[in-house]
């Protein structure tokens, strides 16, 4: 993959060019943020897949939970909205589960949106659980240069 020689990690996003402010204007920087994550997403295209293709199978998820038990959890008005969970599973938005643990969810109606409801899923509780290994995530370029090493 050839490289473009230009580094936009090192674009000073505060400074101004004269041309962008005099000729096309403050709404010309909106533009070019775009077409620098376009120009990412090109640069990189070769570790995304297209939708509906599988993950690579290279990158195993993995959350150390210690010694903790799964958080026993009743099916909450499951009838209210199961109607909605089977949409969800049948448009790929969501899979089932094949871990014991889960997190409390609700579905709440929102009668100002033309009641609509939406299914929120509250996370704090299996979030409380997993270890932390206290260890920063690596810098964005770092991780795709690494992933495109490993493609």
């Amino acid at each position: 993959m050839k490289d473009s020689g230009y580094d936009w990690t090192d674009y000073d996003w505060n400074e101004k060019d004269p041309f962008e402010v005099e000729l096309l204007g403050y709404g010309c920087i909106v533009l070019m943020l775009y077409l620098h994550f376009f120009m990412i997403f090109i640069r990189w295209q070769p570790i995304f897949y297209p939708p509906g293709e599988e993950a690579s199978p290279k990158i195993q998820h993995n959350c150390n939970t210690g010694n903790n038990l799964p958080i026993s959890l009743p099916p909450y008005h499951m009838t209210s909205f199961k109607k909605e969970l089977d949409k969800l599973l049948v448009n790929g938005i969501i899979e089932e589960c094949e871990s014991s643990y889960a997190s409390p969810f609700s579905y709440v109606l929102v009668p100002k949106l033309i009641e609509t409801t939406h299914l929120c899923i509250d996370y704090w509780k299996l979030n409380a659980i997993p270890y932390t290994d206290n260890c920063l995530f690596p810098r964005m370029d770092d991780f795709l240069q690494n992933m495109m090493q490993n493609y």
